[in-house]
Parts: structure tokens; sequence; C-alpha cells
């Protein structure tokens, strides 16, 4: 009896024991209980953590062992032993993964933890899936859209394994809505892949006429694999575009108040097989009145057989007051039988009123007592740009024959106080000129902080393995803007702030409106020599976006000693080539194939990198590659967010408002390791990405900024003082968290909320 009355308090004594030792003691663990790579990936690494007490030196054996893979096929064996140093509380395990030719479902293998020392385990198993990379026959893409005056289509099939043995392929056409002989050539044969080859082209002519036609589309389908299976894409549509438009308005129109009249150029369009016709024209109000803005206009044109154009002119009426633009639209209407009207029909012409504007000029040079010279300049904006600023560069010469960038002075257009340069550097000089830029000049924001000059500068990227990007068959070609610290140049004024044929394509900027603004960057200008090399930034801007739609922060990052570097993505909204033809993007913002699509970019991009850093004539030798950063928005954010995961280039990211990672599996199962910036918006918070993240990370939120307000669009639309300060906000952070990381300099303002900017009140640390 007095035994047993003991043994329960001594029991109770070695639980409670126990209890404590477990919370005091090292837990050993996999980070995630699943990770999935594909099997061309040459391997995946998994994360072991150790949490707990940190203080002693602990050790945990591994070893993988097979489910559905196959070691030595599907992937290499492991096994071995993690030890951890006092303090330490990451190891990781590398697993090879084996790329076979073979056809596969998802294949998994297990990696166990046991046999801890000094320590306790936790999650012990962690399930790897190999995703097959060996698709079988197939498209290359789903879908071709073709001008008809193209002459061809040019089709891609590949084999979709890594197997070295020959195989083959049928191909044949079939109608959907167009018609063989009669809109291409109907076409059928066999295509053969010698072993190793991956990629077999052909072509399927497309024939022209001179009708007005709708789109029509053909098929084309793959069968009878030789040696092969055939893929999940085993048919294309080709849509055929109709190049005959119909009868319709000639580009947009725009006219100051002063000019007498406005011009409209009417066209045939294509339709050469067309005889004489009439068409009726009209102009009817919109904020502008006839009789006041301008004269009510209408008639009647008569096209002879072969006459491909005519113009209607439209008297414009000056009132001379100062006011907003005013719009008015003209249409064509009534066309004689058997004529079309295209889909510009109507035109809407807009009426720039020029009150207010005055070109920039010296207004007064006075020279001060100490021999300085003041400059005192003039100039003025109708009110449409108000809300805006004026860029006045002042360049200096001696002799009227060699002249250098003396300073570029920014007016805000709503002030009233003269503009006013104090040029100390006089004081020493017998002679000096002076000159500035009579043009207008007008820029979204007061410029960018740094040291710098910024230079810019587009280039071309070719990618052979992406055809057909934007609806162009025989296209590899994408554009890239750099922007870069640099010389400053005489004789160069700023450069455009986007193409303005783009601009309605995102978010609807107006093409006249986008035409008069630029950037503090110059066309031309040599590197600056000042540091022997600068750290680069890749940038991925949005889905259905534009490249350049965050122009003002690459250009202050630029300023303050990066290479800035954004290329096109094939889900863009719209993007000119380089022979000038204005495309737009063919993909979904948001799926798995887009963000393939972006990550084989980012390849293309990182290869041209290293090799102008081997032999370009403005970027040779002067790229730190090695402090590499990436920064994106929404689907970029995603996509930069990949490339962070996965490329250990990349040394550190900032994700502005990053989607959803759900089309990214490897983010879904891992944290990233480097360390990243996450900045909220209002679609989307970037969170997903902190929780997960293995490495150093932040998350910040602007109060009163939403989605829109981390690009350039609200600075156009609406240029509020919020706006503008979410924009020096968003400035600030991506320069701290480079400089931080990529330079090793440290401001703080990391470190927590910061005074100097109340509008960030909560940023999360880890």
């Amino acid at each position: 009896m007095k035994n047993k009355s003991i043994r329960p308090t001594t029991i109770i004594m070695a639980c409670l024991g126990t209890a404590a030792w477990t919370q005091a003691a090292s837990i050993v663990k996999f980070a995630s209980t699943n990770y999935t790579v594909l099997e061309n990936a040459g391997a995946v690494t998994l994360n072991v953590l150790r949490t707990g007490d940190n203080d002693t030196v602990i050790s945990v054996d591994y070893a993988s062992t097979n489910l559905t893979a196959t070691p030595d096929l599907d992937y290499s064996d492991v096994a071995g032993t993690l030890v951890f140093a006092a303090g330490q509380t990451n190891q990781s395990i590398t697993v090879p993964i084996l790329n076979d030719g073979l056809v596969e479902i998802t294949e998994r293998f297990e990696v166990i933890l046991s046999n801890p020392t000094n320590a306790l385990l936790g999650v012990s198993m962690a399930t790897v899936s190999i995703t097959d990379n060996d698709t079988g026959f197939q498209f290359e893409s789903v879908s071709y859209s073709i001008d008809e005056d193209a002459g061809f289509v040019l089709i891609g099939v590949t084999r979709g394994d890594d197997g070295t043995l020959p195989i083959s392929v049928d191909f044949a056409t079939t109608n959907l809505s167009a018609i063989a002989g009669s809109d291409y050539m109907p076409t059928n044969g066999t295509l053969f892949f010698a072993g190793g080859e991956r990629v077999r082209l052909f072509t399927v002519p497309i024939l022209n006429n001179g009708l007005k036609d709708s789109n029509r589309k053909f098929r084309v389908t793959l069968s009878n694999p030789t040696n092969h299976v055939l893929g999940t894409q085993t048919n294309t549509t080709v849509t055929i575009r109709d190049n005959d438009p119909g009868v319709q308005i000639a580009g947009s129109v725009s006219v100051q108040d002063t000019d007498g009249a406005a011009t409209v150029t009417v066209v045939r369009g294509n339709d050469m097989a067309l005889g004489p016709f009439t068409v009726g024209y009209a102009t009817s109000d919109g904020t502008a009145t006839a009789g006041v803005n301008y004269s009510a206009t209408s008639g009647t044109m008569v096209f002879a057989q072969g006459e491909m154009a005519k113009t209607i002119t439209v008297p414009i009426q000056d009132h001379g007051q100062l006011g907003n633009d005013e719009r008015f639209t003209l249409g064509l209407n009534n066309p004689s039988s058997g004529v079309v009207l295209g889909p510009n029909a109507t035109v809407t012409i807009t009426i720039l009123d020029t009150t207010g504007l005055a070109a920039h000029r010296f207004d007064r040079i006075t020279v001060q007592s100490d021999r300085s010279v003041q400059l005192l300049l003039g100039g003025g904006v109708p009110l449409r740009f108000r809300p805006f600023f004026d860029l006045y560069p002042i360049e200096v010469s001696s002799n009227l024959m060699d002249w250098a960038p003396l300073a570029t002075l920014v007016r805000t257009n709503v002030s009233t106080n003269i503009l006013s340069y104090l040029d100390t550097e006089a004081m020493g000089a017998e002679t000096r000129f002076y000159r500035t830029a009579a043009t207008n000049l007008q820029a979204l924001s007061a410029g960018p902080t740094g040291p710098f000059t910024v230079g810019i500068v587009d280039r071309v990227l070719m990618d052979p393995s992406q055809r057909n990007r934007y609806g162009i068959s025989t296209n590899t070609l994408f554009m890239a803007t750099f922007w870069y610290p640099a010389q400053a140049k005489a004789g160069l004024l700023p450069a455009p702030m986007m193409d303005p044929g783009v601009a309605p394509y995102w978010f609807g900027i107006p093409t006249v409106l986008a035409s008069r603004f630029h950037q503090q960057a110059y066309l031309g200008c040599p590197l600056a020599t000042n540091r022997p090399t600068y750290p680069v930034l890749v940038y991925s801007c949005g889905g259905a976006s534009i490249r350049n739609d965050n122009s003002v922060l690459a250009l202050e990052l630029a300023s303050h000693g990066y290479i800035v570097v954004s290329a096109e993505h094939a889900d863009d909204a719209a993007m000119r080539l380089p022979d000038g033809r204005l495309v737009f993007g063919t993909r979904l913002a948001d799926s798995v194939p887009t963000y393939q699509s972006r990550n084989q970019d980012f390849r293309v991009l990182l290869a041209e990198l290293e090799t102008m850093n081997a032999s370009d004539t403005v970027f040779g030798h002067r790229l730190a590659l090695d402090q590499l950063g990436v920064f994106g928005l929404t689907s970029g954010g995603v996509a930069t967010a990949q490339l962070c995961f996965e490329d250990d280039r990349v040394k550190a990211a900032v994700f502005l408002d990053a989607g959803s990672i759900s089309y990214v599996p490897n983010l879904l199962y891992s944290g990233i390791r480097r360390p990243f910036l996450a900045i909220s918006g209002v679609i989307f918070d970037g969170r997903q990405l902190f929780d997960r993240a293995t490495g150093s990370a932040y998350w910040l939120s602007i109060t009163g900024a939403d989605h829109g307000t981390l690009t350039d669009w609200p600075l156009y639309s609406a240029p509020t003082i919020p706006a503008r300060r979410a924009s020096q906000i968003l400035q600030a952070y991506t320069l701290s968290f480079f400089n931080k990381h990529l330079l090793n300099r440290d401001d703080h303002l990391l470190d927590g909320p910061s005074p100097l900017y109340p509008e960030v009140p909560t940023l999360l640390r880890k």
C-alpha cells in the first residue's frame, strides 16, 4: 500500500520533468512536407530547420526512399548526416534529379530524417514530386493569327521528350470557316525528327484577296506518331485576319485651337477590286459646340476607281478664352451599295486649348557683384498641364560652338514663383553663353533624387524557343528598356515617357496626352564612369500592362547607381516591334503557361546580360551581375518571386502587390530564402510570400494606396498629392531595400515604422 501511494506521485513528477525538457530542447524538422520539381531541374533542395534550443551542437541522419519514383532512373539516392553548429538554424539536403526521355506520370520519393542527437524530431518526412517534362508531340502554340497578306504562317511542332531516337509525326490542315484553295492552300505531310532534334517547322501558304471578309479559321492536326506518342496539344487553330478593313478614318486627330482647321483622312482600305463608290460624313457635338468651337461640316465623298484616300477639312474657331480641351466627333455614314464601313468609321477630334502656352525662354540674365550669373526663365502651359511639371534643360558655352549641360530645372506648373538659376561657375569665366530648349517638356514628377544623370536605351531580344509572339508566327523578338547611370551630354532633350500609340491600351491614356510627356532620361548618353561596375535590377511589369509602367521608379533607382532593365512579356497589353508594328499580348495575365513564358523571358534576358557584359559598347564589363536584384508588379511580382526562388544569381527582390502564387507550385510548397520586400496594394497583399519566407523578409503597406498607385498610371490620370506621396514612399523603400541587400548600405528605414513616412504604420520583419 505504501509503495502504491508513492508511484502516482513519481509518475507525475516524471511527466512534468519530460515536458519541461521538451520545451527547451532542439527540434529538427523539414520546413515543408511537399516539394515539386521538374525532372529537368537537375536537383531539388529540401530545407531542414532547427527550432527551440540553439546553443548546442545537434545532428540528424537523412536518407531517401522510393515511392513511385525509381532510384538511378528518376533521382539519385542520398543518405548522410546533417550537423547543426551552435546557433545554426538552417541546413539543406540536395537530391539530384535525373532526366529521362520517357513520357511519364508524376513520380514521387521521400526523404526521411532519423536518429537525432541532442534533439527531437519534428516533421521527419518530406515527399518530392517529380513532374514529367516529356509531353509527346505537340504544337508550340495552341493558336496562330496571321494577316491574309503575310504569304504564309510558320508553325512549330516539338517532340516533347529528351530521347535520342529518330521519330516522326504526320500533320494535315482542315477547314473551319476558312476555305482551302480560297483562303489558304491545303497542306499535309510528315515531320521527321533526327535524334536530339527538338523542333521542326513547316509553313502553310495563306492566300490574299481584295474583298472585305470576316476573320477566317482553319485547323492543323497531328497524327500517326512513330517511336513516340502524341501530347495534349495536337490541334492548333490558325486565324486569318482580314487585311481589308473597309472604308474608315485613318488615325486619331487633334489640333490646337489656333490651327484654323482639322484635317481628317478617309481611306478605302485594301479593297483594290472595289469600283467607284460614295460615303457620307457629318460632325456632331461632344464637349465642343458647333458654331463656338468648330463649324459643323457634312457632305458626301466620291471615291474614283483606284482612289485610295480623300480628306475632309473641318474649320476650327478660336474663342480666345482660357478653358479645357474640347472634343467633337466626325463619322462616316451611308456607304453606297457593296461598300462596308471599317471599325474606325468615327473619330473623336480633340481641340487643344493653347491659352497660357508660352515657349521656354530667358526673361533676364543678371551678372551679380561676385560675377556669378542669375538666369530668370519664363514659359507657360495650358490648363490641362497645370497638375504636372515642366523641364528646362540649360546648357552653357564659352564660344557658341562647344556646349555642355549645366542643369535641368523643374518647374511646378501651378507655381507662380519666378523660375531662376544661379550659375556660380561663371565667376571665373570671361564669356558665358546659355541656351534652353523652347519646347514645353512636361513631366509626371519632380524627377529622380540621385546624383547620376539617367540614360535610356531600348534593346531587341530574341528567343527562338518562343515563336508566334504577339500572334505573328515568324516573330521571336521582344523589346527591353534599360535605364542607367549616365554622363550628361549636350544637345539632348528628355526622352518620351512612353510610346503614345501604346498608351490607349494601358488604362486608356489618350494618345494626345501621352505624346506630351517626357522623362528625365536621355537617349544616347554614355554610361557614367564614376564606378567600375553597377548593380543590375530586372523589372517585370504587371499582367496586361506595358514594360514601362513603372518608369518613375526605374528613373529613381538609376539615378542612384543601378542599371534597371524591363523586358516585355507575351501577356503585355501592347508593344511596338522594331519595324514599327504595334502588336498586342496573346496570353492570359495569370496562367501556368504565362508564368512559364515569363520565366523563359528571364532566362533569355539574363543570358543577354552575360553577353552584353562581355562585349557591349555601352555596358561591356560594367554590369555587376553578382549584385543582381529583381522587382515586379502583380503578375510580375509572382514571376520575379519564382525567379528569386529558382535562380541563385538573384540576391534580393521587391514584390509590388504580388498576385496569387497558385500558378507557380514551387512557391506554394516552399518559401523564398533570399531577402525580399513585399509592398501590398489593394488587390493582393504579398502575405503568402512573406509568411512562407525562410530568409530575411519585410512586408509593408502604404495607407491610402491601391494597386494603381504602385505604378505610374495615377500620375497620368489623377496626379493628386496622395498619389505622388505614395510614389515617393514606394521609391524610398525600394531604394533602401536594394541599397541594404545589394550594396550593404543601410539607412535603417527598414528597421521599423519611420516618422519620415507615417503613411507606413506597419512594417513586418523576419
